[in-house]
């Protein structure tokens, strides 16, 4: 609410936030592959990763002192964000033959073998994949599925003036109100939508080469975030509707303002990934953090950092093959 405030107030902010030109020009080929969403895409499945270890962690030792991981795990928050943004910025249609096989074909998948390890019935696996809580992470394919049926009635609104300055409050009241959030145990697209209605607006200037403009009110938000949640401590969750786009947009721009970010090409190839990575990072984690005990001779940060980094490895190795194979099965 306090970086809601500041957005209103300040006029570029409520500019940029509420109310910006849509006429962006988009200087990519058509058809052409945009390397920065790979990139961004790669940086947030790594946050998952991070993320999910901490709440990994504290399952095990609950009795640990959460306040500096917490404070890792609210910074570590835009990486929803940056999903749902990328994929409003490159979405072109609905529902079609492509997305359904591309990935809700995977997860269903994923989702049964996950559900005969936990050993549940049938009845309980495919209603688990419909909402998606067969794990924790698993939620955000009904939403993006939600956001895909509803995308054509977006689009017709994409361009009038009060698109996004409805579209947080339609956010915040499904936030705020239980009742919406999950209807019949289904998570809603509604707490969801300003970051998908954000990608939306500006699609055609994510998708350019040409920087964003006034880049300093931009940036100024991430240290207010940052500086906010040591005000008010807690454990933060994936709705960070000023945050998410602002460090977007600072990526973004020092992305095509500078080239030292193109040579991290190891985290382009994990956004290639982060569907698979995303589907099965969870369940690596889990064996992981089990595996692995917790030694309290030495700092939790290394052992975040360890179980992380291990996660990451393996979950892009079997990613990769799993691609591979699945690339295989569907054009042979």
């Amino acid at each position: 609410m306090i970086l809601l405030t500041i957005a209103l107030i300040i006029p570029k902010l409520r500019k940029a936030y509420f109310f910006p030109s849509c006429n962006f020009s988009h200087d990519s080929k058509v058809g052409e592959r945009i390397v920065f969403f790979d990139f961004a895409r790669g940086i947030a499945i790594t946050a998952v990763v991070l993320i999910h270890s901490i709440y990994l962690f504290f399952e095990k030792y609950p009795y640990f002192n959460p306040f500096w991981l917490n404070n890792i795990n609210n910074i570590s928050r835009f990486a929803v964000g940056f999903f749902f943004i990328s994929s409003g910025a490159l979405l072109t249609s609905g529902i079609t033959k492509e997305k359904i096989v591309r990935i809700l074909v995977p997860y269903a998948i994923v989702c049964a073998i996950t559900g005969i390890f936990q050993q549940k019935s049938w009845d309980l696996v495919v209603g688990g994949i419909f909402r998606g809580d067969l794990l924790p992470p698993y939620y955000f394919i009904p939403v993006l599925f939600q956001f895909y049926l509803i995308f054509p009635l977006l689009k017709k609104f994409r361009h009038k003036k009060y698109f996004l300055l409805a579209s947080i409050f339609v956010s915040y009241l499904f936030y705020i109100t239980p009742g919406l959030a999950y209807i019949a145990g289904v998570p809603t697209f509604g707490p969801f939508l300003f970051l998908f209605a954000f990608g939306m607006v500006y699609s055609e200037k994510l998708k350019s080469k040409t920087p964003f403009e006034n880049i300093n009110f931009w940036l100024l938000i991430i240290p207010i975030y940052i500086g906010l949640q040591f005000v008010f401590p807690g454990h933060y969750f994936n709705s960070r509707y000023f945050y998410a786009p602002a460090l977007l947009v600072v990526i973004h721009y020092v992305w095509y303002k500078y080239e030292f970010l193109r040579s991290l090409r190891f985290l382009t190839r994990f956004g290639r990934l982060s569907l698979w990575v995303y589907l099965i990072h969870f369940s690596i984690q889990s064996f992981l953090i089990g595996l692995i005990v917790y030694n309290f001779n030495y700092s939790v940060f290394i052992y975040i950092l360890l179980i992380s980094a291990l996660t990451a490895i393996i979950s892009g190795l079997v990613a990769k093959h799993l691609n591979r194979f699945y690339l295989y099965l569907y054009f042979s």
